[in-house]
């Protein structure tokens, strides 16, 4: 044992906010706009990301077979999960008239969106080509550059936390590892109008 704590001399680093923001509804809907008169699967992409809060590079990996629109859920194998494990993701009702009609008369050992234009195919799409694929969107609908592809994820859970879905569902929804991390994806309030929840509550 040590009796001096080495490090006590530096300074804890501060949690800084983060530069990009989420995605507000007015934008998401130019983006659906504008996508559903110019690239289809890409818009399946983004709105995957933001009612699945699927990751980037999870979503390149994702094979046809891993959504079973039956029982209404996506397997994500513990090979293809950022962290490793086997999770499932429920396919919320929004979200998969959408999916089946990406997935329609699909193969189920292709890719669910392969380098095919993005489409269902046998090739992988490189996960930098979406990233890519969202700058370019970017620029032509002339966003600013906090709004950012990851910021899809955030509208999502921050939406969902607003709705009244428990934080805990929306977690596991989001398969993050702790309650903290979801709720630094949350936007502090600090304006002055007034939270009905809290309002109505009743001890």
């Amino acid at each position: 044992f040590i009796n001096v704590n080495p490090v006590k001399a530096f300074k804890k680093k501060k949690n800084q906010e983060k530069k990009r923001k989420p995605i507000p509804e007015a934008l998401r809907k130019e983006i659906e706009n504008y996508l559903t008169a110019t690239d289809k699967a890409f818009l399946t992409i983004v709105q995957l990301m933001y009612y699945q809060l699927v990751r980037r590079t999870e979503l390149t990996l994702l094979k046809v077979s891993d959504f079973n629109l039956d029982k209404g859920y996506i397997t994500i194998r513990a090979d293809i999960s950022k962290n490793k494990r086997l999770q499932y993701v429920t396919i919320l009702n929004s979200f998969k008239p959408i999916i089946q009609k990406h997935l329609k008369g699909a193969k189920k050992e292709h890719y669910a969106f392969s380098a095919n234009l993005m489409k269902t195919g046998e090739e992988r799409l490189p996960p930098n080509k979406i990233s890519k694929r969202w700058e370019r969107l970017r620029k032509d609908l002339n966003f600013e550059s906090m709004y950012q592809l990851y910021g899809l994820k955030d509208a999502g859970i921050e939406d969902m936390l607003k709705a009244g879905i428990p934080s805990i569902r929306v977690r596991d929804h989001a398969r993050h590892s702790e309650l903290a991390t979801t709720e630094k994806y949350t936007q502090r309030n600090n304006s002055v109008d007034l939270n009905e929840y809290t309002q109505n509550f009743k001890f």
